[in-house]
Formats: structure tokens, C-alpha cells, sequence
């Protein structure tokens, strides 16, 4: 039951091995400060397309959440 509840707030289950996959996986932290990308969901900052990352935390008001659609 807890496995059903978590899937569907972050996703299903990959057979991918990220840490078998070639090339590194990398970890970092990201500021935007640019005032006109302020208030936009990230969808509209392109930001998967742009660079080949996947967002997977975000932190507003100093409380971090899972990066969801719609956010």
C-alpha cells in the first residue's frame, strides 16, 4: 500500500540502474535569481530540454518539496 501511495506522487519504478548507467550522475544546487523567471512553473523554463537535467527538489521560503507537475 505505502509502495501504490508513493508511486503516485513521484512516479513509477525504473529498471535503470542510474548507478551502472554510463556517465556520472551529478548532484547540484541552483539559484535562480533572474527576477523575470520568478513565479513561472518549471515547465516554462526549459530547463530539462536546455541542459538534459531532471529537477527533482525544490526549495521555496526555505521549505523543500518534491518537484511535481504543476510546480
Amino acid at each position: 500500500m505505502l509502495h501504490k501511495k508513493a508511486e503516485r506522487i513521484v512516479g513509477s519504478t525504473s529498471d535503470v540502474d542510474l548507478m551502472k548507467a554510463l556517465g556520472a550522475v551529478h548532484f547540484r544546487r541552483v539559484v535562480v535569481t533572474n527576477k523575470s523567471m520568478l513565479r513561472k512553473p518549471l515547465s516554462e523554463l526549459g530547463l530539462d530540454s536546455l541542459y538534459s537535467v531532471a529537477i527533482t527538489r525544490i526549495v521555496r521560503a526555505g521549505v523543500e518539496m518534491m518537484a511535481v507537475p504543476g510546480i
